[in-house]
């Protein structure tokens, strides 16, 4: 299974020696220079990236760690802006709105205490406000992008942006979180200030409300008036318990688990899974149980990992473990939960968008003593899971959830196969249909109707490609030579149009490249 494809193929590619400069990169050359951490914003209008990025080289720091200059580039405009001069790369520096206007980031970031400048930047006006604060090791705005909360200097500050004005909620605090509707603020205090787990409403005025001591992970319901959170009994404990609360009254909240370190909560917020385990390193026993009251179910031993469904149905997980592999079983939670065990050995598995399919890889043993990896699909509601194909790398859904997409019969030790799908629930046996071929990693575009792939060349020079087709008829065009990480980045729902990162000597830059 290659879950790191996209990144292997560049490696594959700059590892072997080339006798001659590969070929030059295609498409249009929207900035030169050195380039990193591309991103799209939301609303699609414009990217960001670091350029000149490089190693502070100073003691204790994150060897991912990268300080360079911060711009965002509007696609239809080409206009470049220059945002911070010293930003880094590590996640939870950078932060932008889901409305798509405005970009958060940390400028004259310091690798020593982890802080930084905090600037909100206008997308619209290309522009950045005054610094909001000195020393921010933390800050998140609400889902509507209305509100932001910081710490500067271990004060929680919350007000509105871009410019507010802040007012401090309380000290030493490490983290926090505003419920989906931006109206409920939760936040923890650091561990050397007891950990403490407190509330805040954002619309009425009034002190925060003390949830808990020696608090752990934390989740507020979308509406804020639910709060479930982990703590410890004493703070020398190791194991947490889960409780539920009331953020309105911020007492008596209703213990859920006594000794757990892991937990998940539904999309439709009305089923919550936890392992229970004395230590997070062993597996533990899965319970599911309904979050406004009611009997909890244990569903198997010896778990790992473990997922809801996105329409909230269902419950997967694995157990019984060997090594990476382990035995595929789900519930579906309505009427009496039953535990139903699907294949063992599985390596990997994955919902699908509408929460009513489960696909996965498992070990196979063959007639001759050999396995193979082979791919399987199980549709809720059928009798048994279908095997879909032997000897299966890399695979994904269709946007709509109705076929698998998957790279088999592969050569050159998996780096060049063919891209077939199939309609599910047809199997092993079912014609299937070919989409490319030499794929080494791929992706479907976010609206479903075309197919993109890495080709990582099979002669000197060795190199990586980018190629694209429509689905409904294949005919691949080659977008782009000598790609570089990051992968490419599509820039639209429909995968016609791409941005990428070239790093060959006289030809660096962002480049767009577009189907035709």
């Amino acid at each position: 299974m290659k879950h790191v494809g996209l990144f292997l193929a560049f490696a594959l590619a700059a590892c072997r020696p080339s006798p001659s400069p590969p070929p030059k990169p295609l498409g249009e050359r929207l900035v030169e220079g050195h380039i990193s951490e591309l991103r799209l914003l939301p609303g699609e209008t414009h990217v960001r990236f670091l350029a000149d990025a490089k190693n502070p080289q100073a003691k204790e720091t994150a060897s991912s760690l990268r300080l360079g200059k911060l711009y965002v580039l509007h696609l239809q405009t080409r206009q470049l802006t220059r945002l911070g001069q010293q930003v880094a790369s590590l996640a939870g520096t950078q932060l932008a709105t889901a409305d798509g206007r405005y970009l958060l980031f940390l400028d004259s970031y310091n690798p020593q205490t982890k802080t930084g400048s905090l600037h909100c930047a206008s997308l619209a006006e290309a522009k950045v406000g005054k610094a909001l604060g000195g020393e921010v090791s933390f800050f998140i705005a609400s889902p509507q992008g209305e509100r932001l909360a910081f710490v500067d200097g271990g004060m929680l500050k919350v007000g509105r942006l871009p410019e507010g004005p802040f007012h401090t909620v309380a000290t030493e605090v490490a983290s926090a979180e505003f419920s989906q509707d931006g109206n409920t603020l939760a936040f923890k205090k650091r561990l050397e200030a007891g950990g403490q787990l407190w509330v805040a409403d954002m619309k009425e005025a009034g002190p925060p409300r003390l949830m808990a001591e020696s608090a752990g992970d934390y989740r507020l319901s979308k509406d804020g008036r639910r709060l479930l959170f982990t703590a410890r009994q004493t703070p020398q404990q190791r194991a947490f318990r889960l409780w539920v609360g009331d953020t309105r009254t911020a007492s008596s909240p209703r213990l859920l688990s006594e000794e757990m370190f892991r937990f998940a909560w539904s999309a439709n917020e009305q089923w919550v899974a936890y392992l229970e385990t004395p230590t997070p390193e062993r597996p533990g026993t899965l319970w599911v149980r309904p979050v406004a009251g009611g009997e909890a179910k244990k569903l198997a031993e010896g778990v790992r990992d473990f997922e809801f469904s996105a329409d909230s149905g269902a419950l997967a997980w694995r157990e019984s473990f060997h090594g990476d592999e382990g035995t595929l079983a789900l519930a579906l939670l309505q009427g009496e939960v039953v535990p139903r065990r699907l294949t063992r050995r599985t390596r990997h598995w994955q919902w699908n968008a509408q929460g009513n399919a489960l696909a996965y890889t498992a070990m196979v043993s063959t007639p001759d003593t050999s396995v193979s990896v082979d791919l399987f699909a199980f549709r809720l509601g059928e009798k048994a899971p279908t095997k879909v194909h032997t000897w299966v790398y890399e695979y994904a859904f269709s946007v709509d959830g109705e076929s698998l997409l998957f790279e088999a019969n592969c050569i050159r030790e998996g780096r060049s196969c063919e891209l077939l799908s199939i309609k599910l629930p047809e199997g092993e046996e079912a014609p299937k249909t070919k989409l490319a071929e030499g794929v080494f990693s791929f992706r479907p575009s976010a609206d479903g109707q075309r197919i993109y792939w890495l080709h990582v060349t099979p002669v000197a020079p060795v190199h990586t490609q980018l190629w694209a087709a429509d689905m409904a008829h294949p005919r691949p065009q080659k977008l782009a030579e000598n790609v570089h990480l990051p992968p490419p980045l599509p820039i639209d729902a429909t995968g016609r149009r791409f941005l990428y990162i070239s790093n060959q000597p006289r030809h660096e830059g962002l480049y767009l490249t577009e189907l035709k």
